[in-house]
């Protein structure tokens, strides 16, 4: 028997007038004439058992078409499937990588060519705060094993206000740390970073993609609300882009997670694709920045955990609501993949429900 399946990696899309076909493990792109398509929907619905004519053994031969034992093993859905293949890279690397063909001289070159994009501004602000100063000097001499020690998701807060030079330490030692070392290294080099700042999280090409957002719910001297965080002449700025935020709104976005009641405030980490499209436009970048969002979400807990806050952390939610309440719902280069709730927890740090 001649049965044949499409590919299960195969995702088909239109272009204008022209079909494409996309094999998403290979990264193949074919535009599809309609006799062909044809031929995917016949044996997509009928499963024929006719003879292979070159139709056929054309889009066997480029991994359109395969036989149903030859599908990928794969318990998640059809688009997890999509998003799996997408970001992997299996295209076969020269036999030897040299000279302009190796990745140090492509991301030199690059760092040399990139074109810096516009920092978002958020075009909201109903109000300006300006963080007090602050320094790595304001985190407590305490020993990285210590801080490791100390970690733990908390889920059961208590509500307690913190202050606003917490919070301004806590921004600071992520956000703001200015490394000269490394700005004088990329100058001896003839390179530009994007930012004029490092953080102390490592970002892809130093692109530092991520907006960072604040959601003010008990932070003394402050009013609630969600603000944007941006650096001016090097101060730490908080825009307010929006007054509806609440433990219940919260709440709601996370999907009933009740425990982010009595948090004190929450990061928000927004990833700009911008930024990452001016080094990549592929799939590729977009997992990235699920990854440089681990990493950052990873500094904020620690740093929290040093001053004696508690933190709690997330990537459940409805981002539709989401992107509503931080008020980037129609910014599509923009998007949440995680935050940090920080706040004072109860002694037994875990709630009721998992005892």
């Amino acid at each position: 028997m001649n049965k044949l399946v499409p590919a299960n990696d195969l995702l088909i899309y239109f272009d204008g007038s022209d079909t494409v076909a996309v094999v998403s493990k290979s990264k193949r792109k074919f535009r599809v004439k309609k006799s062909y398509l044809d031929r995917i929907s016949e044996w997509s619905s009928s499963r024929s058992n006719k003879e292979l004519d070159q139709v056929d053994l054309d889009l066997v031969k480029n991994g359109i078409l395969t036989r149903k034992s030859d599908y990928y093993e794969w318990e998640g859905d059809r688009e997890s499937l999509f998003a799996h293949f997408n970001i992997k890279d299996y295209s076969n690397p020269p036999e030897e990588i040299i000279g302009k063909d190796s990745i140090k001289y492509k991301s030199l070159e690059f760092a040399k060519d990139k074109i810096v994009p516009e920092k978002f501004r958020h075009p909201n602000c109903l109000g300006i705060v300006e963080l007090p100063p602050s320094s790595m000097n304001d985190i407590p001499d305490i020993s990285l094993r210590d801080v490791l020690q100390s970690r733990m998701t908390c889920r059961d807060f208590r509500g307690k206000s913190c202050s606003i030079e917490e919070l301004s330490t806590l921004l600071h030692a992520n956000f703001q740390w200015e490394n000269k070392a490394g700005l004088d290294n990329l100058s001896k080099n003839n390179l530009s970073p994007l930012n004029a700042v490092f953080r102390t999280a490592p970002s892809a090409t130093g692109l530092q993609m991520h907006e960072v957002f604040v959601g003010i719910l008990n932070v003394e001297n402050t009013e609630n609300g969600i603000y944007h965080y941006r650096l001016e002449s090097n101060k730490q700025i908080l825009q307010r882009v929006s007054n509806d935020f609440s433990d219940d709104i919260l709440i709601k976005a996370t999907r009933g997670q009740d425990w982010a009641k009595g948090l004190s405030f929450v990061i928000f980490l927004v990833s700009d694709m911008k930024k990452m499209w001016v080094k990549t436009r592929t799939a590729k970048g977009y997992g990235v920045a699920y990854l440089e969002a681990g990493h950052i979400s990873q500094n904020v807990q620690l740093v929290s955990s040093a001053l004696g806050l508690n933190t709690w952390i997330t990537g459940s939610f409805f981002d539709k609501i989401l992107e509503k309440i931080l008020v980037i719902d129609n910014f599509n280069h923009l998007f949440c993949p995680f935050l940090v709730g920080v706040g004072y927890s109860h002694p037994s740090r875990v709630a009721e429900v998992f005892c």
